[in-house]
Parts: C-alpha cells; structure tokens; sequence
C-alpha cells in the first residue's frame, strides 16, 4: 500500500514538476521581450539624446548670423587645408614606393600611369559632390529638410552607381587602357597590381569624397577636414607596413590607399 501511495505521490511531483517546467517556459519568451524591450527603450532614449546633440550643434552653424565674411573664412580654411592633406595620399605613396629597391623606378613609372585612371575616379566623385552639396544646403537654409535628406540620398545612390560601374569597367578594359596611357610592358605588371586594387576598393574612395563635402556643406569645416586628415595619417603609418613589413610592394600602396 505504501509503495502505491509513493508511486502516486512520484507521479503527482512529477506531474507538477512537468506542468511548472511548462508555465515556466511560457513565461520565458515574454521575459526575453520584456527585457529585449528595456534595452530598445534605453538604445533609443540615447540615440535621442545623440540626435537633440547634434541638433544643438546645427543650430551653431546658422549662416544666417554673423558677418558673411567670418562664415566664409570659417568654413573656407578646414576645406583648403583638406586639400592640401589630400594631396598627401600620392605624395606619400610615391616617397615610399621610390625606396622599394632595384625596381623603384620602374614602380613608379607604373604608378604614374595610373593617376589618369585615378583623376577619372575623382572627377566622378567632385561631379556629384560639387553638384549636390550646394542644392542640399539650400534646402537646409530654406527650412527643407525632407527636401534636403532627398537630395542628400540621391546622390549617395548616384556615387554608388557611378563606383559599381567604373569598377566593372575599369576592370575589363584596365589592361588596353594602361597601355593607351603610356605603361610599357616592364612598367605593366606595377600598373596593373596597383590599379586593379584600387578599382576593387574605388567604391569606397567615392563615397568618402564624394559625402565630405556634404559635411562642409553643414557647417561643420572642421570634421569634414579632421576627415581628411584621419584619412592621410592613416596612409601614412599603414603605407610603410604594407609595403616594407608585409613585402607586397606597389600592392601594399594600394591597400594602404584604399584602407584609409
């Protein structure tokens, strides 16, 4: 009699172990929401405070006060001294490069030849930025934000379109092409390895030309150059590693250029 009692009594716990484990269950997905949802509410209780943080700084750089002159020398010395860093990324490609060894030379003559290639790239890169920073500030200085953010999304669709495409391109015609531009067969193999990194990379290098000058056309002169400047340190420390500490030569030129 004991042992049937005990069976049923084992059988009972078991039953209540069983129907426990399953209200726990239950009531483990609505926990894992709840705190899912606390964490939402936290993310975007800071991303809110980031955005009034950003607004306020906006409200700083209303060109409508002050004197036009100080709006423009505010603005117009970061984005000159920008273009003067840019300037750095050949310039420093080429110091290195020219102390690569007994093939300097002729790794440098490669590289020439691909500046033509390269300038096509910004020229695409300035056509969109030139063109749309300027219709987008209008709109922010008219009170146009939807108008504005438009603007600003079509032309990011248009330097990824224009990156795609001269990848592609400049891909399957890269050898005809270099050969046109003046690279002989001894400089060819050096023109090739660089150009064909870059052009890999070349969508990157156009959305961060091409989008700077969407931050200068804010107001902000200042981040728009420390962009720039971020940008050519970093070619400058990672060009050396590249070329000499992982021996891949004008490759390592490449990579640093286009990692930067």
């Amino acid at each position: 009699m004991d042992s049937i009692n005990n069976s049923h009594i084992h059988k009972k716990s078991r039953s209540i172990s069983c129907c426990g484990t399953a209200v726990l269950l239950h009531h483990v997905p609505n926990v894992i929401f709840a705190q899912i949802s606390v964490a939402w509410y936290n993310i975007s209780d800071l991303l809110s405070e980031k955005v009034v943080g950003i607004l306020k700084m906006q409200s700083n750089n209303d060109f409508s006060k002050g004197s036009i002159s100080s709006n423009i020398i505010r603005l117009a010395v970061p984005m000159t001294l920008a273009q003067l860093v840019n300037v750095l990324y050949n310039i420093v490609d080429r110091i290195y490069i020219g102390r690569i060894g007994a093939d300097a030379t002729n790794a440098l003559t490669g590289l020439g030849v691909c500046f033509p290639i390269i300038t096509i790239v910004i020229a695409f890169a300035n056509l969109v930025s030139t063109g749309g920073s300027p219709l987008f500030s209008m709109q922010r200085g008219a009170g146009n934000d939807e108008e504005a953010e438009a603007i600003m999304g079509n032309c990011l669709t248009l330097l990824l379109c224009f990156g795609l495409s001269l990848t592609v391109i400049g891909l399957l015609i890269r050898r005809p092409l270099l050969l046109a531009l003046g690279a002989s067969e001894t400089t060819l193999p050096y023109s090739m390895s660089y150009i064909t990194i870059y052009l890999i990379g070349n969508v990157f290098v156009m959305l961060s030309l091409g989008l700077n000058s969407f931050i200068n056309a804010q107001g902000f002169g200042r981040t728009g150059m420390l962009t720039v400047i971020i940008g050519a340190v970093l070619n400058l420390i990672l060009d050396p590693i590249f070329i000499f500490l992982l021996d891949m030569g004008v490759r390592g030129a490449a990579y640093a250029t286009v990692l930067s």
